[in-house]
């Protein structure tokens, strides 16, 4: 919120809205000017936003729990009340007035995801997909699941509303041949736990990863939507380097470039462009219902870091949230943001030497860097990638004043060497 709220200029006599509600979070500010008659009275409240509404870890992952991730936060908690009154007289109306304002607003704005959050519930998906292998329950977006993502999207500011579209034989055939880049552990647990790859339009970003929870059971299970068309259009390398670029402001000038290359030239195919997003999706899938992390959902308590792969990497600050045991000395992974092009906060200018402090971290990738999340899914990724299949990864960045750069995968370097050993315990043990 704004150090001071702006006041009215001139006396309305009316509500005066400038904020947005997301299920119980405020996104701005409330402005209630309230005049008598006479003109004398002013009473300015401002609504503070929340001082840390629930972040997603990545695109991947925005959640909603038992009707609403931003229902489970309690107004009274993270909204401050400001008061300036020039007419005491009138607070306790002005009040009434705010206190009605949000009730009313909470209601209107969890109208629409009680209807999206059906998605979510293990009963709407039943037991059909299980006696299918995972690599057969392939199919078009759900409409429950495209209402949730729809809103999903409106939240994080994306203008795309998500379609329904059939998978193509290219991606049909990829998540198949994906299947033998896996331990036998691993296709089992994808057998049992993922409900099914959904494929849409408009998705706002490649992949899309989501919980499931069995509220009977206590178990999580998966879903993962792919955006087609996105996949589709881009070999691997370009694909690869259009996201990876996604994290820099859009360059001004012709001086800088940056290229990611994670195929060979002769197999830098749009089927091994939707195989390594496919990975990446099933990194976050098995981390989270082979309980490497915690739960993305958000819970009443501070987040626990109690898990081996997380501690590597992550810990708390003072107010229970998880930060990077490199944050001192590597500031600028807090502004790694994926698919956010324009409104990215990094610039390319910058890029050689974010890349640069990368390398005395022990991420794989700067995508693994942003969350704990994409953490472990990048090392997953990178790993299977790597080690598994044999193939090159690496960014190049090239400039007129540093020159090319070029940072390399770093599985084979001391400073990952511990997330190499509990990968290679994990994989064929995952539970």
């Amino acid at each position: 919120m704004p150090a001071s709220l702006p006041r009215a200029k001139k006396p309305t006599g009316r509500l005066l809205r400038n904020f947005t509600i997301r299920a119980g979070f405020i996104g701005r500010t409330y402005l209630i000017p309230l005049f008598s008659k006479e003109g004398l009275g002013e009473i300015l409240f401002g609504i503070a936003p929340a001082k840390n509404p629930p972040q997603s870890p990545s695109r991947h992952l925005q959640v909603v729990k038992k009707g609403g991730r931003r229902n489970r936060a309690h107004i009274a908690q993270h909204l401050p009340l400001i008061t300036r009154c020039t007419a005491p007289g009138k607070l306790l109306t002005s009040v009434f007035i705010a206190f009605l304002l949000i009730i009313f607003s909470s209601f209107s704005a969890a109208a629409e995801p009680a209807a999206a959050g059906a998605a979510l519930k293990m009963e709407y998906f039943g037991v059909g997909w299980q006696p299918k292998p995972w690599v057969d329950r392939v199919g078009p977006a759900p409409e429950e699941l495209l209402a949730y993502l729809a809103y999903q999207n409106k939240l994080d500011g994306f203008a795309q509303v998500p379609v329904a579209v059939a998978p193509t034989p290219e991606i049909t055939g990829v998540i198949k041949e994906t299947s033998f880049s896996l331990s036998p552990a691993l296709n089992k647990l994808l057998n049992d736990r993922l409900i099914g790859v959904f494929l849409v339009n408009g998705l706002g970003s490649s992949g899309f990863t989501e919980e499931v929870i069995d509220e009977g059971s206590g178990i999580s299970y998966a879903v993962i939507v792919l955006d087609r068309d996105v996949l589709l259009k881009r070999k691997a390398n370009a694909w690869a380097t259009w996201k990876e670029s996604s994290i820099f402001q859009p360059k001004q000038d012709g001086t800088a470039r940056l290229q990611m290359i994670i195929e060979s030239r002769k197999k830098n195919t749009i089927q091994n462009a939707v195989h390594y997003l496919l990975l990446h999706e099933l990194g976050h899938a098995l981390g989270m219902i082979s309980n490497v992390h915690p739960s993305w959902i958000p819970a009443d308590n501070p987040l626990s870091l109690n898990y081996p792969f997380v501690q590597l990497s992550w810990k708390q600050d003072g107010k229970g949230k998880p930060v990077s045991l490199f944050d001192d000395r590597f500031p600028e992974r807090k502004k790694i943001h994926y698919y956010a092009f324009a409104k990215a906060q990094l610039t390319y200018d910058q890029a050689p030497a974010v890349y640069n402090k990368l390398q005395f971290t022990n991420f794989v990738s700067m995508q693994a860097a942003a969350n704990l999340w994409d953490d472990f899914a990048e090392s997953f990724v990178t790993y299977v990638h790597v080690l598994r299949e044999k193939k090159v990864w690496q960014v190049r960045m090239e400039n007129e004043k540093d020159g090319p750069v070029v940072i390399k995968s770093c599985w084979q370097e001391k400073r990952c060497a511990k997330k190499k050993e509990f990968l290679d315990r994990w994989f064929n043990d995952p539970l």
